[in-house]
């Protein structure tokens, strides 16, 4: 028997041909909606972490306990830049925080409205938001926590590099060298949280505590698939990411050619850049908003086709461990009982 996470390659691509097509503006114009929270598809590739080379703890090292071993500034002066804030830039930094998490509890949100229309083949967006919102913040909290872990290593790094902890304590480069570690494990609870928890929160209409309970059934049971799994699909967010930056480079620039060009006539028609008033001073600022809104809706709607075939095929993958938690079994059977999907919407 072929493994499910090869074999959901394929059925992935022919379920989200399903969902997809025919294309309808409203449909896409929704999804757009939906994932334009939700970041960009596919896996980035993480730069190298400078914190990991011992050169930069030995410089650190050398640092006076009384400078801030981030900005290079030494804490008396980080004081009077705070001292002399204006009276409104605490709340400003408040709202900015404020519209930081509201973002992230959204983001997490659409993300479970996303799931629901893929199981169901019907985008909505209120009914499941209402539905889900307390689900999100779950996972928000979850994750918050989880990653607060890091602290710890961190916190125990800096302790060591300002002689501030126990004799106890290893070097600072051992610590963040745990810390590398600690933060491989949980990147990968938090995807499989993303990926395989949250679906079962829906089908299951459980908790983020009660739904890992029951997901860690499949994972014992089939941890190779989930292996296998996690190197794909590592290797298809690398492909699906760069596929996507290319679509979405060739539009904004597209767009981009096509408004320059019309503020490059506007500005010739008013006498050239060092003459034209208030009024082309105007159009062109509206051209540039118009810049920017153009280029998230590229962004969006070229990422509805890769999130959805990046999803469908992690909900392939979980139904095949555990038909219990199969969010998708209609849609799984005509993929593989036929090669392709016929043309249509799905059967309910």
């Amino acid at each position: 028997m072929s493994l499910s996470a090869l074999r959901s390659v394929g059925d992935a691509l022919d379920v989200t041909r399903q969902f997809l097509m025919p294309i309808a503006a409203r449909k896409i114009g929704l999804l757009a909606f939906i994932v334009a929270f939700m970041g960009t598809a596919g896996t980035p590739v993480p730069a190298s972490p400078q914190f990991l080379d011992p050169r930069l703890w030995r410089g650190l090292e050398q640092t006076p306990a009384e400078t801030d071993i981030v900005t290079g500034i030494s804490v008396g002066a980080i004081g009077e830049i705070l001292a002399v804030l204006p009276a409104w830039a605490t709340p400003v930094i408040i709202g900015i925080l404020f519209i930081g998490i509201l973002y992230l509890i959204t983001g997490m949100l659409m993300r479970f409205v996303l799931v629901e229309a893929l199981q169901t083949g019907t985008v909505r967006i209120i009914q499941p938001a209402k539905a889900h919102i307390r689900d999100a913040f779950q996972v928000v909290v979850f994750r918050a926590v989880l990653w607060g872990l890091l602290l710890l290593p961190i916190g125990g790094a800096v302790s060591v590099v300002l002689n501030l902890g126990p004799d106890w304590l290893p070097s600072a480069p051992a610590i963040v060298a745990v810390g590398g570690v600690l933060a491989i494990g949980l990147w990968i609870i938090d995807v499989l949280t993303i990926q395989f928890v949250l679906p079962v929160m829906i089908h299951k209409g459980e908790g983020i505590i009660s739904a890992w309970r029951r997901f860690t059934q499949p994972l014992r049971a089939h941890w190779i698939e989930y292996v296998v799994y996690a190197v794909i699909r590592v290797l298809l967010g690398v492909a699906v990411g760069i596929l996507a930056l290319i679509a979405v480079a060739v539009g904004i620039l597209s767009i981009g050619i096509i408004l320059g060009t019309v503020a490059g006539i506007i500005i010739l028609l008013s006498g050239g850049l060092g003459s034209f008033g208030a009024g082309t001073t105007a159009i062109l600022g509206i051209l540039g908003f118009v810049f920017i809104v153009a280029s998230i809706v590229v962004f969006a709607v070229v990422s509805v086709p890769f999130h959805t075939y990046l999803w469908y095929y992690a909900l392939l993958v979980l139904g095949d461990t555990d038909e219990d938690l199969d969010l998708i079994a209609e849609q799984r059977a005509t993929a593989r009982e036929n090669g392709e999907l016929s043309q249509g919407g799905f059967k309910h």
